[in-house]
Parts: C-alpha cells; structure tokens; sequence
C-alpha cells in the first residue's frame, strides 16, 4: 500500500514551498513517493524542502528533459536529508546500505551523459570561492547542493544557477537562525535570498519562495546529526614524498584552500602502497609506452582509492591508516567527508583531461567500486554469506580498480585490444589476490607491520574470507557461536577477536586462504603470456609475487 508523504506544512513550513497538490510537482509526486517510501527514516524537519527546490529549479529554468532527471535529483536529496536528519539509532553503515545505490545511479547517468554540464556544476560548487576555508552552515551547504541537483536535473545555464546558489544561501541562512544556531542571521539572509529573486526570471519558483520567505518560522526544533562543515587544523605528515606521482597527485588535487592543502599533503604524506598507480606504470611500458602518459591516470586511481580510505575509515570507526591517525580522528567526520568529496569531484574534473576511452574506463572502476562497498555493507554480519557473494564483493570493490589500472596503463600506450584485455585479465586476478591477503593480515599480520590494529574488519562486522572458511570448518556450536559474534556489537566483535584468531589458527585458515591467494597470483601471470617477453613484463610478474608475499 502506498504511503503518503507528510504535507510540506506538517512541521515546519508552510505550504508555499513543496506543495505536492500543485500542478507544478504533482506528476513528479508520485515518482517521489515510489522512490521514498520503502526506506526507513524520520521526516525531515524542513519538510522536503531540498526536493521541492529541486523539482522548481528544474522546471522552472531547466531544459524539456527536467521530467525525467528530476526522479534522480530527488532521490539524491532526500536521500541527502535524511542522513541530516537520522535517528541516533540509525547508523552511516544503514544509511549507506540503504541509500547510496541512489547516488551511485546518479553520479554514472550525469558523468556518462553530462559530463560538461557536471564539471560547470561542481567548478561552481568548489571554485567560486576559496573553498574549505570557511565554515559552512549545513542548511546552506545541503540547499546549495539541493539547488544542484535541479540545475543537473534541468540542464540550467550557469547563470541561472549563479542566482539559484546565492538564493539558496540566504534561505539556508534564515534556517541556521531558526534553528538558533546562527540567530542574527535571519536579516541578512532575507535580504541575500530577496536580491537573488530579484534577478530571476519571473514564474513559480519566484512566486512560491518569496511567499515562503513572508512565512519562515521563526523557531525550529534542531534534530540534525551535525551541523555543519568546519576547516580543521591536520597534522603535518611525517614525510611528504617527492616523485612524479605525488606531484601528479597534488595537481589532481588542486588544493584551493589551506585546510584543503593540508588534508591533501596529509593523504599523500601517509604513502602507502601505491600498488594501482604503479600498475598503470608498469603496464604502460611493458606496451612500449612511456612513464609520463601513466602519471595522470594513476594519480586519478590514487585519488579514487585515498577518498574511498577516507570513507572506510568513517564507516568502519576507524582509528589508525597507515601508522598514522584516520583524517576523520585527526580531525572530524563533516571535514573527512568533506575532503572525500572534493577529491572525487576533482578526479571527475581532471578525467576531461583523457582521452573518452580511458575516462570512460575510470567512470567504470569508479561506480563498480562505490557498488562494491555497497555490496560489502549490505552483507555486514552476514553469517550466511557464501562464499561466491564474498567474491563478487571483492571483485567489485577492489579487482574492478586494477584491472582498470592494467588496462589504462595498455591505453596510454595505444596497445591493441587483445592485449589490453590480457592485461585487465592480469589486473583482476592480481586484485583479487592482494584482497584476499589483506583480509588474511587483518588477522595474523603484526600491528607495527600493518600500521593500524588487526581485528579491524571484524569489528566492523566485515564478513571475509578467513570468516568464511572458519565458519565452513567450525561444528554447529562453534558456527551458532560464531554467528552470534558477528551479530553482537562493535566492542564485542573486538573482544571475541583473540576466540577467533585461536581457532583460525588451530584449523590452518591463513594457509588456506593464503594458498586461493596464490591461485589467483598464478593467473595473473599466465595472462601476461599474451605480451612479448620484456624487462617490464617481468615487473609486472614481480609485483604480482609481492602481493601475495607482503605483509602490510
């Protein structure tokens, strides 16, 4: 049975803004409803005021295409709203479950489709102004962003959206003061929202906020999860390195502001293993390319993969990476989030910079990867899990990235089909094995080694494989015991972790799966038979050995 949506007056507003009987939004009503109505959550305390400045945005100024896009902008605001707005009982690792095949569906439409209309969208987002530098109430930032998601819905001139974003700011603005957290704000954001009316075209979107503006609320009650973003001060690295790839990574970056600046030289300081850029490399000149035409694709890949760090460690309440403390630690988690975003709307940028084959190639890595961490929070604490699950899962959020990697490094060298397929052969199994490796570290690899504290998949209720063949191996008490491990809370999974490790340990699961490990590595090599015998292709044989045989 379908259900309905609050009314836009229910709780804070009244209904000149997001009145769903208008002829305006009510054929777009119903779709929001579809999209909504089977996800948990609290109503907004704005009343879906994001969607419908979406849904007026994008009729009102947007080409004839608004009709169909604006189902997606929707789906991303509320989806947005109510991660703000979520029960305290409610965890990211849900809303992530839950909501972000949305966003994933439509980063891909607009970056496939649009990709001139996304990168004037996010230059406006990010480089108007020094951004990172200054705070950000969050009522502004979300109907900025809400504002955005129409003009992508609609396809509306920049100039346009120049007005709708300073419009959003005011209106954000008198909501901050509402709230009571920024309470003399109210005047003047009347007065920025008033003058950006002034200077739009005439119609309903006019017509329905100047009337809301005569009747905002004074006093609304604040339930939000965080309010707002902040720069932070990070810590300087221990070491910056100083090589090509950083300097690539750096450029990708863009830095700015200096909160930015500093949260990019605290990621590239943290090194790691920059096994995917290295992969490009390698692959690049076993084609007979040459190492200048890999630097920029590994970088975006580096990028890809520190943002998606960013994001784990947020998910998973992590403390250290790499030795070091997690940004969202050092910092906090507005900021980290924050960081992680700028970094994927940059590598969205910079990859206009490639050519459509190899950009096309890191748009796909890039959402199967987001689908892959989907995937893995979807399955958290899933004591049934099969084990051809947990290799899907892996494939897309780890194998996917580097048989991308292998594959562009043949792409830069303008290699032949054949060989970049043999080389996304290669990528893929060599991905799947370092996966499988790191899954087994986290249990029997040393702390000073790894650089954070094992037992962190298990106490974010990862189910991987040396989880998985425990469980195959256990009798029925032990796998109801097991079972009932995964299922408890983060701070009992991290107590029951010395139970697991002894019986991992006495049944040989590091063995076993170190040993489909090398079954993969083997793999990876016999794929490379397809290319000439070179020094470089030995590389890329020693790189495979040296994932299997690392530990960190």
């Amino acid at each position: 049975m379908e259900t309905s949506l609050p009314a836009p007056n229910s709780r804070v507003l009244s209904p000149a803004c997001g009145d769903w009987t208008s002829p305006l939004v009510q054929p777009e009503r119903a779709r929001l409803v579809a999209i909504t109505r089977d996800l948990p959550g609290l109503p907004s305390p704005r009343a879906h005021l994001g969607a419908a400045l979406a849904l007026l945005v994008a009729h009102a100024y947007g080409t004839r295409r608004w009709l169909g896009g604006t189902r997606a902008a929707v789906a991303v605001v509320e989806a947005i709203d109510r991660r703000i707005h979520i029960d305290a009982a409610t965890t990211a690792v849900t809303w992530v479950r839950e909501d972000a095949s949305h966003l994933r569906r439509v980063w891909e439409a607009v970056f496939r489709n649009e990709p001139a209309l996304l990168e004037r969208v996010l230059d406006r987002m990010i480089g108007t102004e020094p951004f990172g530098d200054h705070p950000v109430p969050e009522a502004v930032l979300f109907l900025r962003g809400a504002v955005a998601a129409g003009v992508l819905a609609g396809a509306v001139d920049d100039a346009i959206h120049a007005s709708l974003d300073e419009l959003a700011s005011g209106l954000g603005l008198c909501l901050e003061a509402a709230y009571g957290t920024l309470p003399d704000e109210r005047e003047r954001g009347l007065a920025i929202a008033r003058a950006a009316l002034a200077r739009l075209p005439d119609g309903l979107l006019v017509e329905r906020v100047s009337d809301l503006l005569e009747h905002l609320p004074l006093h609304l009650e604040d339930t939000r999860a965080f309010r707002g973003y902040a720069p932070r001060p990070v810590p300087r690295p221990a070491s910056t390195p100083d090589d090509a790839l950083s300097a690539a990574m750096v450029d990708v970056f863009g830095a700015p502001s200096a909160p930015l600046l500093r949260a990019s030289t605290w990621l590239i300081g943290q090194g790691g293993k920059r096994v995917r850029p290295t992969m490009v490399l390698y692959a690049a000149l076993a084609c007979g390319g040459n190492a200048a035409d890999a630097q920029l694709p590994g970088a975006l890949l580096e990028w890809l993969h520190q943002a998606s760090l960013v994001i784990d460690d947020v998910l998973d309440e992590a403390r250290i990476r790499r030795g070091q403390p997690t940004l969202h630690h050092a910092t906090d988690v507005p900021f980290a989030a924050m960081v992680a975003a700028y970094a994927l709307a940059r590598v969205a940028i910079t990859s206009r910079r490639l050519k459509p084959a190899l950009r096309l190639a890191l748009h796909d890595a890039a959402t199967t990867l987001a689908e892959g961490q989907r995937a893995e929070l979807a399955h958290t604490a899933d004591d049934q899990l099969p084990v051809s699950v947990y290799y899907r899962v892996i494939e897309a959020k780890t194998a996917r990235l580097f048989a991308c990697a292998a594959a562009l490094g043949a792409r830069c060298a303008n290699a032949k089909d054949p060989t970049v397929h043999a080389l996304s052969r290669y990528g893929r199994e060599a991905g799947l094995a370092f996966q499988i490796v790191d899954d087994v570290l986290d249990f029997f690899g040393d702390e000073h080694d790894l650089g954070k504290r094992p037992g962190t998949d298990l106490r974010a209720g990862k189910v991987t494989l040396p989880i998985l063949l425990l469980r195959d191996h256990l009798d029925t008490n032990g796998r109801e015991t097991l079972a009932a491990v995964l299922r408890s809370d983060p701070e009992a999974r991290r107590a029951a972790f010395p139970w697991v490790l002894q019986r991992m340990q006495a049944l040989g699961i590091e063995a076993d799966c170190l040993s489909r490990a090398r079954v993969h590595r083997d793999r990876a090599v016999m794929a490379l038979e397809a290319l000439p015998a070179s020094p470089e292709r030995d590389a890329l044989v020693a790189l495979a050995d040296k994932l299997v045989a690392r530990r960190r």
